[in-house]
């Protein structure tokens, strides 16, 4: 009789269980409300019903987050499907905020994917039927066009700039190469070959699919990313974020929609990308491969010094704001590719960027949507502890907002059309990573003028990676003279920086390349040049401005 009962009593435990469970599962009919009631509501943990949600664009994002905090929420196979071209998931101003669990996905998707079905004599033309299951001509874009071995299924050639698309009809286009693309070697596209390219968003859309800004101490953990129109995660002027096994894959079965052929592409661009962090994010065994640029990319902002006078600088910023106060350490990156650091006493608002300077500015080779957006307006004087001459056209930097501090410990990277891991701060770790057939470097440490991104590295391991068949060098680290035919600045402007115990098989030479680094050491690496990797190319040490034909290079650079 006690057993019956203790039988009946757990039957009923099971019952009332599963009754519960039924009863969410009926009330999670939108996904949006369901979790701005539950946090309205003061949850702190909020679990979500296994399903597939189809969400519409809400104010230019999915789901948005503001000035949560101390909430998780688990979403253990649940699929948020994005309706429209935009953001998924927007979160602002949260602290130790924690999403567990989530698939996201786009339908319809920001890329649309088809097959070479002929082409011109001089390859300068393609021809293209879009496969069943993907985006039409509508909004088919020029951006991020890729083209794929119809066998392997891996990226076939360095990604071509292309001059114009144009549609014949619903499901077939052409596309053609810019003029200069005449002159590269390397065109071993074939009929056969497949073709993805992005689709333009709606008016308005657009941007990347997780974005988190001015946050602290928010963890994703078991996110499965499967498209974006840009980067997948990206951060913002936040500190302290984890991203715990977070995935960008290409969704090659359990799509969420028939096609005739399987996704060869993840998302557009970078799959983890994190700007002016004070404390860099930690990304513990996550996993990028397949997307439209860089894997994983770290930095902060430059603005542009247009002279100085004692220890005061004219700077006009980038955007605003300039995130330069009283007491912070700034780095001053001239154009001779050297590095000072100074102490900020002062900052003014000053006139804004001048006619002749606006002229003078855009006629340089830097990222054109800075002409296209007007994006240097404001002027600011910046009072310095010290006097340093400081030339026309040096860039400035906040060097507490680079994301200093950073570690990547662990996962897989790489089978991109760009750098595996691109890193412009320090005072962090790559440990125990595998980056595999990158198509630039796979690790690259540099600032760049073209994009005003920064800054340089202090103390920084590389070590115990695997790195292997990539087109370009290995590891590269250097502090290019503005004039980049002219090399690189002088040692010191990069300092203490360890390489140690990786194992790198590499087809292009150098395999590893320095520059400009005080305090640099090698250590333990072990190097396989090997005779055929992943792609054809013709890279090697045009990627310095060097001819290099040794394994490791080292210029302007001391050892420990």
């Amino acid at each position: 009789m006690k057993i019956l009962c203790k039988k009946m009593a757990l039957s009923a435990v099971l019952f009332s269980a599963l009754f519960s469970l039924c009863a969410q599962e009926k009330k999670i009919e939108n996904l949006r409300d369901f979790l701005d009631s539950e946090i309205a509501a003061g949850k702190k943990e909020i679990i979500v019903s296994a399903g597939r949600y189809e969400v519409e664009d809400k104010g230019g994002a999915h789901l948005v987050f503001r000035g949560v905090e101390g909430v998780t929420i688990k979403a253990y196979d649940v699929d948020l499907v994005c309706k429209q071209t935009s953001c998924a998931i927007l979160i602002v101003e949260c602290k130790n905020f924690k999403i567990e669990g989530l698939r996201v996905d786009y339908d319809p998707l920001p890329f649309t994917q088809g097959k070479i079905v002929a082409m011109s004599d001089d390859k300068m033309v393609h021809e293209i039927e879009i496969f069943d299951g993907y985006p039409d001509t509508s909004r088919i874009s020029v951006n991020k066009y890729e083209i794929f071995d119809q066998n392997t299924r891996r990226l076939k050639v360095d990604t071509y700039s292309m001059e114009k698309i144009e549609p014949i009809s619903k499901t077939r286009f052409k596309a053609y190469k810019a003029k200069h693309c005449m002159y590269r070697k390397f065109q071993n596209e074939e009929i056969g070959d497949i073709v993805v390219t992005a689709s333009s968003s709606e008016k308005g859309r657009g941007g990347h699919a997780i974005y988190i800004s001015y946050s602290k101490d928010v963890t994703l953990k078991d996110i499965n990313l499967y498209a974006s129109c840009s980067f997948g995660f990206f951060d913002y002027a936040s500190e302290g974020l984890v991203y715990d096994t977070c995935r960008v894959l290409r969704r090659e079965t359990g799509d969420i929609a028939k096609r005739a052929n399987p996704r060869v592409r993840s998302l557009n661009a970078d799959g983890f990308h994190s700007k002016i962090a004070k404390k860099g994010p930690t990304y513990l065994n996550c996993e990028t491969g397949w997307n439209g640029d860089d894997s994983i990319a770290i930095n902060g902002t430059y603005h542009l010094v247009i002279g100085s006078k004692g220890n005061k600088l004219r700077v006009i910023s980038n955007r605003n704001p300039l995130n330069i106060d009283e007491g912070d350490r700034v780095e001053i990156f001239k154009t001779d590719g050297s590095v000072e650091y100074a102490t900020v006493k002062s900052v003014l608002p000053a006139a804004k960027i001048t006619e002749e300077e606006e002229k003078w500015l855009y006629s340089l080779p830097i990222y054109p949507g800075f002409k296209e957006h007007k994006t240097f307006k404001s002027g600011f004087e910046v009072e310095l502890d010290r006097e340093i001459d400081v030339p026309r056209r040096s860039m400035i930097l906040n060097a507490n907002m680079i994301g200093n501090g950073f570690k990547i410990k662990g996962g897989k990277f790489g089978n991109n059309r760009s750098r595996g891991l691109i890193i412009k701060c320090g005072h962090g770790v790559i440990e125990g990573a595998t980056i595999e057939a990158a198509w630039m470097e796979s690790i690259k440490i540099a600032p760049e003028w073209f994009w005003f991104e920064g800054g340089h590295t202090e103390n920084l391991v590389i070590k115990n990676n695997v790195i292997k068949c990539g087109a370009g060098p290995a590891i590269t680290i250097n502090s290019p003279k503005v004039n980049l035919k002219e090399g690189f600045g002088p040692a010191g402007a990069h300092r203490n920086i360890a390489i140690l115990n990786n194992k790198i098989s590499y087809v292009s030479l150098p395999v590893i390349f320095a520059t400009s680094v005080q305090d640099l050491r090698l250590s333990k690496n072990k190097l396989n040049v090997m005779d055929d990797g992943y792609y054809m190319h013709d890279y090697g040490g045009r990627h310095m401005g060097t001819d290099c034909t040794e394994p490791i290079t080292l210029i302007n650079c001391s050892q420990k």
